[in-house]
């Protein structure tokens, strides 16, 4: 990982202090499975979007169409089993398993949700094997507090009526699964978010996040992605407007699974030294304190301390929007809807413990 990618992951860790994260997944993440009986790489069997849409274009004799009205065609000219038959097949999802970048992604400190738009392969259920998981609408209301959360916003692998490949499932997202892309929606607005895989061409993640750029005015939390390959000056210049900046973490002395594993391992040790740091200042909090009477304490020197979390008092019936703007603008630290604030002598680490499990606001 080179300096510059280093300083651009510096500023989402800064931007993201103390606060638990989303994991954007695409398709590109299933590359670093491995064949369960060799442990050898799965990479070269493992499609990307474009291979199994040349997949239905060539069985069609269709070499020139859109993308996406493909699988319309398909489904219709062949009917439901055979379109249903032809992309499961064409993903060997018995013979892979998690590779070693999973395996770091798992053990990643305070990821509160996963929002993955892989919808042929169960990597992440292999991968997150504690989280709940989020199919159908109704799923969102049997979430166990303490553990992550998987949204499978384009559908999961057994549950092919979940499906979402064609223009019509992507017309018809909103209106089929209302619960599950508004979670989406707020969970990108509330929780600094990490992209991985991501091909950044997914026309239902644009439109997601076009709606949290615009209605969140400026205070959307930080979004980063961790690309393999160089992007292109156009797209990235593109999605910094949005918000989501875009950084390359491979190099010619490092393979895929190296220069991931290294960031991924970075920004996990990173997030717990920062809790460490955050740890030391509100150990030495009490209620009515003042930020610079906080700061006074400290022997942290001056870029920490404006990069410290500070929980300060604030009241759960704020909206979502303010307490991000908040989040932001002031240290606090962002809980769900809510925001927690500290008891006299309470630790970070408590705190965290207690938010793991459900824990509602002081006084609430």
């Amino acid at each position: 990982m080179d300096e510059k990618a280093k300083k651009t992951i510096d500023h989402w860790l800064e931007r993201a202090h103390g606060r638990e994260i989303v994991l954007v997944i695409g398709a590109g993440m299933s590359k670093n499975a491995v064949i369960k009986e060799t442990n050898d790489s799965a990479a070269g069997i493992i499609p990307l979007w474009q291979d199994i849409i040349q997949l239905l274009k060539k069985k069609m004799n269709i070499p020139y169409f859109d993308d996406l009205f493909i699988f319309d065609l398909y489904k219709e000219f062949y009917g439901k089993s055979e379109y249903e038959n032809i992309l499961l097949h064409s993903m060997d999802d018995d013979k892979i398993v998690p590779g070693a970048v999973h395996k770091v992604l798992s053990q990643m400190p305070f990821v509160k949700y996963i929002i993955t738009t892989n919808n042929l392969d169960t990597l992440l259920d292999k991968t997150f094997v504690n989280a709940n998981r989020i199919i159908f609408d109704t799923d969102v209301s049997r979430l166990e507090a303490d553990k992550p959360s998987i949204i499978y916003l384009h559908g999961y692998r057994n549950h092919s009526s979940t499906w979402v490949f064609s223009r019509t499932d992507y017309e018809d997202l909103n209106t089929k699964f209302p619960v599950k892309t508004s979670l989406t929606k707020d969970v990108l607005a509330a929780f600094p978010a990490l992209f991985l895989g991501f091909g950044h061409t997914d026309p239902n993640l644009h439109s997601i996040l076009r709606f949290v750029d615009k209605h969140m005015e400026g205070y959307k939390p930080p979004m980063l992605s961790l690309t393999v390959s160089n992007q292109n000056d156009a797209l990235t210049k593109y999605w910094n407007s949005m918000g989501l900046e875009i950084v390359s973490v491979c190099s010619p002395d490092h393979t895929v699974e190296e220069g991931l594993k290294e960031a991924i391992n970075y920004i996990s040790k990173t997030k717990l030294k920062q809790t460490l740091v955050a740890n030391k200042v509100l150990s030495k909090y009490k209620i009515g304190e003042s930020y610079m009477d906080i700061l006074k304490k400290t022997s942290l020197s001056c870029k920490k301390q404006r990069n410290t979390v500070f929980l300060c008092e604030y009241h759960k019936s704020r909206s979502v929007a303010e307490i991000v703007r908040l989040s932001d603008h002031a240290g606090v630290i962002s809980v769900s809807p809510y925001i927690v604030r500290i008891e006299k002598g309470g630790e970070v680490m408590n705190l965290l413990q207690r938010m793991q499990k459900g824990f509602q606001p002081a006084g609430s």
